[in-house]
């Protein structure tokens, strides 16, 4: 990529220039409002760096993403608020890392859990929540399935192997990846995937690969990942007419595939 702007100036769509280029890559960030424009360039590259033609299209599809997946959510009806039971492939709003939630979940209920909490930091919390709530509702000898950044996996992997047992970590190959780690100078192109397991006794299970390669999907959710290994998951560590809960719900994407292999989807 090309610098468009020097990096003692903000940029903008003002001084881009942005509404005379004529290419259709151009003509899709002349759409975007000033001041969203602004917010994202100062979220992925600050005021310190140059931006390049390359940078500036990817803002532009990102929010290009967001707008179709708000009109695609336009018309969805909201879900309602968790009362303390459950629907077959029921869809709740509730505070997950909450423990009045978790203690309020019906006891060794699901077969199994796949879910994709936040990453960072910040959100550490949330794999502590998801270790409680799997050690409440998990039957005896069932899995839990987690995304996970890679930056903090010692401290996660700590939370949950104090309710669950490890078994094993998957690899979600994202060719269309590339998230970078500035400080090592790396690119981000794969997502591990921790199995754990409630103790219990051993259940059947199907053989299937430890890694997959996938797309991520953004349309419903801005963090949403493909489809592959969850369907991988759910067609190995759970049977038909079992149920399958996401605690930490995006795109719906679980939910989906577990009704689409005749399990019930919990989220």
């Amino acid at each position: 990529g090309t610098n468009v702007v020097p990096r003692d100036e903000t940029p903008t769509l003002t001084n881009l220039d942005i509404d005379k280029h004529e290419s259709s890559r151009w003509q899709l960030l002349a759409e975007i409002p000033e001041e969203e424009f602004i917010e994202r360039v100062d979220q992925r590259v600050g005021s310190k760096h140059e931006l390049t033609a390359g940078e500036l299209v990817k803002i532009g599809k990102e929010i290009r993403r967001k707008k179709m997946r708000k009109e695609k959510l336009a018309d969805t009806p909201d879900a309602p608020e968790w009362g303390g039971i459950f629907d077959m492939d029921g869809i709740y709003r509730a505070d997950a890392i909450s423990p009045d939630f978790s203690e309020s979940l019906p006891i060794e209920s699901i077969d199994l859990i796949i879910t994709d909490p936040p990453w960072g930091e910040d959100a550490l919390g949330t794999y502590r929540a998801a270790a409680n709530i799997a050690r409440r509702v998990l039957r005896p000898g069932c899995f839990l399935a987690i995304y996970t950044g890679k930056m903090f996996q010692p401290e996660i992997i700590n939370m949950l192997s104090q309710e669950l047992e490890y078994v094993w970590t998957f690899c979600v190959y994202q060719p269309d990846s590339n998230g970078r780690i500035n400080k090592y100078h790396l690119y981000s192109t794969w997502r591990p995937v921790f199995l754990l397991r409630k103790p219990g006794p051993l259940q059947e299970m199907i053989w299937m690969p430890d890694s997959v390669k996938s797309t991520r999907d953004k349309r419903y959710h801005e963090w949403g990942q493909g489809i592959e290994l969850v369907e991988n998951l759910i067609r190995s560590y759970s049977k038909p007419g079992d149920i399958v809960m996401d605690p930490f719900m995006g795109g719906a994407s679980v939910p989906y595939v577990a009704r689409m292999q005749s399990r019930f989807g919990l989220a």
